[in-house]
C-alpha cells in the first residue's frame, strides 16, 4: 500500500508556478545562486540560475519566461547589476510580500496573479513602479 500525504490547506488550489517557486526556494536555499529576503527574489548569478535552475523546476531554460510569470504575481525588478567575474545578481521584489516582512519562505505560497496595471503599458508607469519597489527595499535591508 502506499502512503498518501494530505496536502496543506490551500495547497491544491495553488497555481503550479507558485508551489514550484517555493520547492524551488526551500530545495536551493543552501546553495548560493538564489536566496528569499522578505518580499525579495535574489538570483545571484542568472546564468547558473537559468543553466540549473530553471531547468530543473520550471521545465525551461528561458529566463524570459520565468520573469513574465514574476510579472504575473507582483514582482517588479528592481535591479541588476554584476558582480566577480561574469556573473549578474538581479533583484526582484514583491512588495506585497516585502511588506510582510517575512523571511519564511512559505510566505510565498500567499503569491496571488495580479491584474495588470494599465500603468505597467507606459514606460513613466514602469518607472513609478520601479521606484516604488526599490524603496520598499531600501525599507528591509
Amino acid at each position: 500500500s502506499s502512503i498518501h500525504t494530505i496536502p496543506a490547506q490551500g495547497a491544491l488550489r495553488l497555481n503550479k508556478f507558485v508551489r514550484r517557486l517555493h520547492e524551488m526556494l526551500v530545495e536551493e536555499q543552501a546553495g548560493n545562486i538564489i536566496e528569499w529576503r522578505k518580499g525579495v527574489l535574489v538570483i545571484h548569478s542568472t546564468s547558473a540560475f537559468t543553466k540549473q535552475i530553471l531547468p530543473k523546476y520550471f521545465n525551461t531554460r528561458a529566463f524570459k519566461t520565468f520573469r513574465r510569470q514574476l510579472n504575473y504575481y507582483g514582482f517588479v525588478h528592481v535591479r541588476s547589476y554584476s558582480t566577480m567575474g561574469s556573473n549578474t545578481t538581479a533583484l526582484w521584489v514583491n512588495q506585497e510580500l516585502a511588506k510582510r516582512a517575512s523571511s519564511s519562505i512559505s510566505s510565498v505560497l500567499l503569491l496571488r496573479r495580479v491584474s495588470p496595471c494599465p500603468d505597467a503599458k507606459t514606460a513613466e508607469g514602469r518607472r513609478v513602479r520601479k521606484e516604488e519597489a526599490f524603496h520598499t527595499i531600501e525599507d528591509i535591508e
